[in-house]
């Protein structure tokens, strides 16, 4: 597959950018970020033992490559794009941007009134992605 890249011009033309990574299997957005240049393609030689790193290797194990959006762009400076970023982060919750989903977060959940019952480790969404709209 051919590597994408973003031209020089492109980049000139995007300046400071806000953009979104989609799961094409379900069209859910599961990574936002912001940048400069080629930032927003660099995820996709991503080594680490990230969720992001991970859910696009998933993507590119069934033969399909993660759709990019762009959502904001010709922002006047990193601090608006950090406001850009954080608002559509607030809007689709954090909770729904990976598929993390803490197993067993309450402990003897079977027994709530036995000595080993502990509610206080939620630490991460329980539920898998929810979308909410108004």
């Amino acid at each position: 597959m051919k590597q994408l890249e973003i031209s020089p011009d492109l980049a000139n033309a995007l300046v400071h950018y806000v953009y979104a990574y989609v799961d094409p299997r379900d069209n859910r957005v599961f990574y936002v970020g912001k940048g400069v240049g080629g930032r927003a393609i660099s995820h996709l030689s991503d080594r680490t033992e990230s969720q992001k790193a991970e859910m696009i290797y998933s993507i590119k194990k069934k033969g399909l490559e993660p759709r990019i959006d762009i959502v904001a762009h010709d922002l006047k400076n990193d601090a608006e794009a950090a406001r850009v970023e954080a608002a559509c982060i607030e809007l689709i919750g954090v909770e729904n941007l990976t598929n993390f989903t803490q197993k067993n977060p309450i402990l003897a959940s079977d027994n709530p009134f036995g000595a080993n019952f502990d509610s206080t480790i939620i630490y991460g969404p329980i539920f898998g992605r929810m979308l909410y709209s108004g």
